[in-house]
C-alpha cells in the first residue's frame, strides 16, 4: 500500500512539477510578449511622433522652395521688361544667382524644377538654344510625367528647331503626344510637328499631323489653325470615290 502510495504521491508531485513549470513558462512568454508589444507600441509610436514633425517641416520647407522660385520668375519677368541694358545685366545676374541657389537648397524639389524651367526660358530669349534645351530636358527627367514636365519638352522641341535640328524638334513633339494626354499639350504639339514638317516641304507629313489634330482634339482652337492650314495649303486628303 505503501508503495502504492508512494506510487500515486510520486505521480502527483511530477504533475505538480510539470504544472508549475508550464505555468512558470506560460508567464515568461506572456512577459515577454508584452515586452515584445510595448516594444512594437513604441516603435510605431516613434514613426507617427516622425510623421507628425516631418510632414510640416516637408510642407514649410516645400512652401518656402515655391517662394523662391517665385522670386525667380518675378525676376525674369522684370528682366524681359526692362529696356536699359546696363539693368538688363543686373537683373540677369541677379535672376542666375538666384536660379543657383535654389539649386543648390533644393535639389530633387519642384523649386529646383521650377528654377530650371525659369532658366530655361532665360537662355531662350537669349537665344542660347542649347543651354535652354539642356536646362529644359532636366527638367524633364527630374519631373517626369508632370505638366512641368511636358511644357519643358515642348519647349525643348522648339529649343532644337531654333537650333536648326528639326529631327530632334520632331521626336520631341511626338513624344509630348504620345506622353502627355492628360494634358492639353498633344494638339499644340501636333501642330507644331505640321509646321516644321510643312516649313520644310514634306507636304504629305505636314497634312497627316494636321489632320490627326482634327480628328482626335476638334474641339481645340490648334485643331482651327490645323484646317486653316490645310485649306490654305491646299493639302487637304481628297474624299473618296
Amino acid at each position: 500500500m505503501s508503495s502504492a502510495r508512494g506510487g500515486r504521491t510520486a505521480t502527483n508531485t511530477n504533475t505538480d512539477s510539470r504544472s508549475t513549470d508550464l505555468t512558470e513558462t506560460v508567464a515568461r512568454l506572456i512577459e515577454r510578449s508584452w515586452k515584445g508589444v510595448v516594444i512594437v507600441i513604441a516603435a510605431v509610436a516613434v514613426i507617427v511622433l516622425f510623421f507628425v514633425i516631418w510632414e510640416p517641416i516637408q510642407s514649410g520647407v516645400e512652401e518656402r522652395g515655391a517662394e523662391q522660385a517665385e522670386i525667380a520668375q518675378a525676376m525674369f519677368d522684370a528682366w524681359q521688361a526692362e529696356t536699359d541694358a546696363a539693368e538688363r545685366d543686373t537683373l540677369a545676374a541677379q535672376l542666375t544667382a538666384q536660379v543657383s541657389a535654389i539649386l543648390d537648397e533644393y535639389d530633387g524639389r519642384y523649386a529646383a524644377e521650377r528654377a530650371l524651367y525659369i532658366r530655361g526660358q532665360f537662355h531662350f530669349e537669349q537665344e542660347d538654344w542649347q543651354l535652354a534645351e539642356n536646362d529644359w530636358m532636366a527638367v524633364v527627367e527630374a519631373a517626369g510625367g508632370s505638366y512641368l514636365a511636358g511644357l519643358a519638352l515642348y519647349n525643348a522641341a522648339i529649343a532644337a528647331e531654333e537650333a536648326g535640328d528639326p529631327a530632334t524638334a520632331i521626336a520631341r513633339l511626338q513624344d509630348v503626344v504620345e506622353a502627355y494626354t492628360h494634358t492639353p499639350l498633344p494638339a499644340r504639339a501636333l501642330f507644331g510637328e505640321g509646321r516644321i514638317r510643312e516649313l520644310a516641304g514634306d507636304v504629305e507629313a505636314a497634312r497627316a499631323a494636321y489632320q490627326q489634330l482634327e480628328e482626335v482634339y476638334p474641339g481645340s482652337d490648334w485643331a482651327t489653325q490645323a484646317r486653316n492650314r490645310i485649306l490654305s495649303l491646299g493639302i487637304r486628303e481628297p474624299a473618296e470615290g
